[in-house]
């Protein structure tokens, strides 16, 4: 039943609503999980918008499906990409996704043609995984070349900027 009340609630009400909705039936974000993780739109992106809203850091409830959001990350269209970029962003990722994570992400930042947000939230991780790793600091420094800047808007390149020095300091 949840699951199929939140998927007419995700597409007919307001972000408040929502948030509402889940408060009151904490057993709705199961099947929120489900509809983030499913193909169908315009639900999938709305379940993995709400999702970060209202989900605690590190999540144990999010935890058991990180590995199937890092594996399908490429895969998804850019506006569930960043949604999921901002769950991952709050979760403890486990060394054996670390790897996966990075290179998705990577892939993302590269894509020069995508939008900034998403960019700037594939950044973040990738900063994320070379404050852990600081021989990952070149790696950064390469990616914020130049080319890499241009699409990027005056505040997103200097958010880049000022994380890019900060790991480049370590």
């Amino acid at each position: 039943m949840p699951e199929t009340e939140l998927r007419e609630i995700l597409v007919k009400h307001y972000k408040a609503d929502i948030l509402a909705y889940m408060d009151a039936h904490p057993e709705a974000f199961e099947a929120a999980v489900g509809l983030a993780l499913g193909e169908e739109s315009p639900r999938a992106w709305r379940a993995s918008w709400i999702l970060w809203s209202c989900m605690e850091d590190n999540d144990a409830r999010i935890r058991p499906f990180v590995g199937d959001m890092i594996r399908q990350l490429a895969l998804v269209k850019e506006n569930r990409q960043r949604e999921w970029l901002i769950i991952l962003q709050k979760m403890e990722i486990g060394q054996e996704y670390e790897g996966l994570l990075l290179d998705a992400c990577i892939r993302i930042w590269e894509s020069v043609g995508k939008k900034p947000g998403v960019r700037l939230h594939a950044f973040r991780i990738m900063a994320k995984l070379a404050g852990k790793y600081p021989e990952l600091g070149n790696e950064m420094a390469f990616l914020t070349q130049d080319h890499y800047l241009e699409n990027l808007s005056p505040g997103v390149r200097q958010i880049v900027t000022r994380m890019t020095g900060r790991l480049l300091k370590k």
